[in-house]
């Protein structure tokens, strides 16, 4: 059990860190709508921090967790989808976090470029945290996971 729940915080880190990433991504492209194009200038890293920052995202995330955290450590020990539900929670708060950060970004043209790009980007990063597993091994493992 005591692996299962490193693990459990080690994934919603790993998720915060991609969150992070794809938030840069949205912050950069608002600040500059077109830094990916040849010859452009990159945006400012200390505005692209600032404006991070600001839409306080991280906080969004966490706070998110907090009750299926509670929950996650009830059900870990005799639930042995626990950890599928977490890394579902963990998925959905990412997601949250980073449409709250589009949606204070705006409606015009620089922001939804800068949303499809950031969204494009947590796609990806979660699919690498949470790679598709093989049905019947991923459950071999995670009910090895909670037993341990």
């Amino acid at each position: 059990m005591v692996t299962a729940l490193w693990n459990a915080l080690t994934n919603a880190d790993k998720v915060r860190g991609k969150l992070w990433g794809a938030v840069s991504t949205l912050a950069k492209f608002v600040i500059a709508p077109n830094h990916d194009l040849p010859n452009a200038a990159p945006p400012d890293k200390e505005n692209v921090e600032k404006l991070v920052n600001h839409w306080a995202v991280e906080a969004w995330y966490w706070g998110a967790l907090e009750l299926p955290f509670l929950r996650l450590l009830e059900d870990l020990p005799g639930n042995p989808n626990a950890v599928d539900s977490w890394h579902e929670t963990l998925r959905q708060a990412a997601w949250d976090a980073l449409e709250q950060a589009a949606e204070a970004a705006g409606d015009d043209p620089a922001a939804l470029k800068a949303a499809v790009r950031a969204r494009g980007m947590l796609a990806h990063s979660l699919q690498e945290v949470f790679p598709k597993p093989d049905n019947t091994q991923n459950s071999a493992e995670t009910a090895k996971e909670v037993s341990a």
